[in-house]
């Protein structure tokens, strides 16, 4: 099965991301309508393991060493290539990064690193929109650009998810932010 670790956030960025999702659809063609989709959120990683038992087990384990943090949400830009992605790109903090190399050595025996997932190579992103065609990609960057104002987002949760039904999520952890 093909797993995926990802944060979400508080209510109220969570709220501001999906309205420029939604906005990006109305104004875009060839955007799709965010109807039916996962709310934003920041994947960890997404790996393949037969073992399910082992999956859930070492996801209990690292998220209940994780705590919630603020993480800022600071500009639109875009990945070019076959999926063509538009993504708010969030500050690299010490804890993001912290809880991504702790993520990659929990789940190593699962997985095998694809180059854009190595550490040095690593591009955290909220999805806007993907499988754009690359006029479509510009069109929703230029927009998404104009729209966005950078924001501080909490991260309140970490989730396990079966990737080929995202909606399905297998375990959930609510991360307390401390101040």
């Amino acid at each position: 099965m093909r797993y995926g670790i990802y944060y979400s956030f508080n209510h109220e960025a969570e709220a501001v991301l999906q309205d420029l999702r939604k906005t990006l659809a109305y104004e875009v063609a060839g955007v799709p309508d965010v109807k039916g989709k996962m709310l934003p959120h920041l994947t960890l990683m997404v790996f393949d393991d037969v073992n399910h038992a082992s999956v859930v087990e070492r996801f209990e384990r690292f998220s209940g060493s994780l705590d919630g943090f603020v993480l800022t949400l600071k500009s639109i830009n875009s990945f070019p290539g076959r999926r063509n992605v538009v993504y708010v790109e969030p500050l690299i903090s010490d804890t993001l990064r912290t809880s991504y190399l702790h993520c990659l050595s929990s789940f190593s025996s699962s997985a095998i690193v694809p180059s854009y997932r190595d550490p040095a190579g690593w591009k955290p992103h909220i999805t806007l929109a993907k499988n754009l065609d690359i006029h479509t990609c510009h069109a929703a960057k230029v927009i998404a650009g104009r729209e966005w104002v950078p924001m501080e987002a909490e991260v309140r949760r970490i989730g396990l998810i079966n990737v080929q039904k995202a909606l399905e999520v297998l375990a959930l952890k609510i991360l307390l932010v401390r101040k």
